[in-house]
C-alpha cells in the first residue's frame, strides 16, 4: 500500500467517524459500554477537535518543516560556544523545530557530532522534545490555553536551567561517543521519514513570517466560538489570501513539498490518535469519574514526583500523553500533576533513554533522566499553586 492509499484511507476514516452517529446514533452519546464508549470518544474529538484543531496545525506544522532550513537554524550550535546568547538561541530552534518527534533525536546526534557543546545541546532536546507544535496544540484544545501555555514556558524555562546544569556539572566534555550509532543515523537519513536539511528550500524571512501568520490565523480563527458563517467568512478570506501568498512568492516544487510534509504529518499522527482515543474510551467506560481524586485530588511534592517519574517511564505516541492528561484530569488527578506526566512523558521516554545512553554515555543520560523528573515535578508544584 502506497502513500497516497494511506492518506485516502485516513481522509476517509476522519469522514466516516465524524459521521458515525448518524448510522450508529448510539456512539453520539458516552456509554457504559466499552466498546460504544471507545467509538463515541473517537467521534467526539474528531468533530470538535480534529477537524478544527488540527488539520489547519497540520498545515501550519507542514510549513514551518518544509520552508524552515534546519541546518541554518542548528549551524550555530554545532560550535564550541557557550554563554547566554548560545542557550537562548538552542531553546529557540527547539521551538521552531518542533514539529513532530522522529527527526529529533537524529538532529541532537548531528550536533553533537559536530561538535556542540553539552550544555546547549541538551537545552536543545529538551526544548525540541516538549514544544513540538501539534502536540501544544492539541493541549490548547483538549486541556485549554492556560494549561498549553503554562506547559510551553515551563518546558522552555528548564530546558535552559537543564543545558546550564549539565554544562556545570560536566565540565570537561570528552563526549566519547559510539561510533555505532552515529553511523545508525546516518543511514536513517535515507529513509522515508527523514527529510535532507539541504532539501529546504530558501525563502525571504519576511515571507516566511507573512506565511506563518496568516496560517496561525486560520488556525486561531477555527478554534474561535463565535458563529459558523462569520468563522467561514474569515477563514475563507484567510485562505484566499494564503493562495495569493503562495502564487506571488512560492513555487510550485515549494508548494508541493508543503503538501507532503503536511501529509506526512497527517498520516503519522492521525492512525494513533484514533487508537488512543478508542483505547481511552474503553478504559473510561470502566472508571468513575473523580475516582482518583482520593489518591491524588491535590498536588504534593510526592504526587508531582510520581507522575513525572511514571511520565519518563512510558512510551506514548505524540498526542497520547495528552489524551492520558486529560483522562487523569477527568477521573480527578489535579492539573498539576497532570502536567508533570505531560512535561515528562513529552521530553523523554524509555526509548529515548536508550537511545541517549548510546550518545551520551551513562552518566550524562542519569543525570538527563534526574533533571527532566525534578523539573517536571517542579512544573507541576508550580502550576498547581498557581
Amino acid at each position: 500500500m502506497d502513500e497516497s492509499q494511506i492518506f485516502i484511507i485516513l481522509v476517509f476514516g476522519v469522514l466516516l467517524f465524524s459521521l458515525m452517529p448518524l448510522v450508529a446514533p448510539e456512539t453520539g452519546a458516552a456509554s457504559a459500554d466499552p466498546l460504544i464508549n471507545g467509538l463515541h470518544y473517537i467521534n467526539h474529538y474528531t468533530v470538535n477537535y480534529l477537524i478544527p484543531f488540527l488539520i489547519p496545525g497540520f498545515f501550519l506544522a507542514g510549513a514551518l518543516s518544509a520552508f524552515l532550513p534546519k541546518a541554518e537554524i542548528t549551524k550555530y550550535l554545532s560550535k564550541k560556544v557557550t554563554g547566554l546568547k548560545t542557550y537562548l538561541w538552542a531553546a529557540e530552534a527547539g521551538l521552531l523545530l518542533a514539529v513532530y518527534s522522529r527527526t529529533i533525536l537524529p538532529l541532537f546526534a548531528g550536533l553533537r557530532k559536530k561538535g556542540s557543546e553539552i550544555g546547549p545541546s541538551m537545552t536543545f532536546l529538551y526544548a525540541v522534545c516538549g514544544t513540538n507544535v501539534i502536540s501544544l496544540i492539541f493541549t490548547s484544545a483538549i486541556l485549554g490555553f492556560e494549561f498549553a501555555a503554562a506547559r510551553l514556558i515551563l518546558t522552555v524555562f528548564f530546558a535552559l536551567v537543564a543545558g546550564a546544569a549539565m554544562s556545570t556539572y560536566f565540565k570537561e566534555d570528552t563526549r566519547s561517543h559510539y561510533r555505532g550509532m552515529f553511523e545508525y543515523f546516518e543511514e536513517i537519513k535515507n529513509v522515508e521519514f527523514f527529510k535532507e536539511l539541504d532539501r529546504v528550500p530558501r525563502h525571504d524571512k519576511k515571507v516566511l513570517l507573512v506565511l506563518f501568520a496568516t496560517l496561525f490565523m486560520i488556525l486561531i480563527t477555527a478554534s474561535l466560538g463565535i458563529g459558523i458563517l462569520y468563522k467561514v467568512a474569515f477563514i475563507a478570506a484567510l485562505t484566499v489570501l494564503l493562495v495569493l501568498q503562495l502564487r506571488n512568492s512560492f513555487s510550485e516544487e515549494d508548494i508541493v513539498l508543503w503538501l507532503q510534509e503536511t501529509i506526512e504529518a497527517f498520516r503519522y499522527t492521525t492512525p494513533l490518535l484514533f487508537i488512543g482515543l478508542f483505547l481511552a474510551g474503553v478504559f473510561f467506560a470502566f472508571a468513575q469519574a473523580g475516582s482518583l481524586s482520593s489518591y491524588a485530588g491535590e498536588t504534593s511534592a510526592t504526587v508531582s514526583f510520581l507522575a513525572a517519574a511514571a511520565g519518563v517511564s512510558v512510551y506514548l505516541p505524540p498526542l497520547l500523553d495528552v489524551l492520558v492528561a486529560k483522562m487523569l484530569t477527568d477521573l480527578g488527578v489535579d492539573k498539576g500533576a497532570a502536567l508533570a506526566f505531560l512535561m515528562a512523558s513529552s521530553v523523554l521516554s524509555t526509548p529515548t533513554m536508550l537511545i541517549l545512553n548510546r550518545i551520551l554515555g551513562p552518566n550524562k543520560t542519569r543525570t538527563y533522566i534526574f533533571l527532566v523528573i525534578f523539573f517536571s515535578a517542579l512544573s507541576g508544584l508550580v502550576y498547581s499553586l498557581y
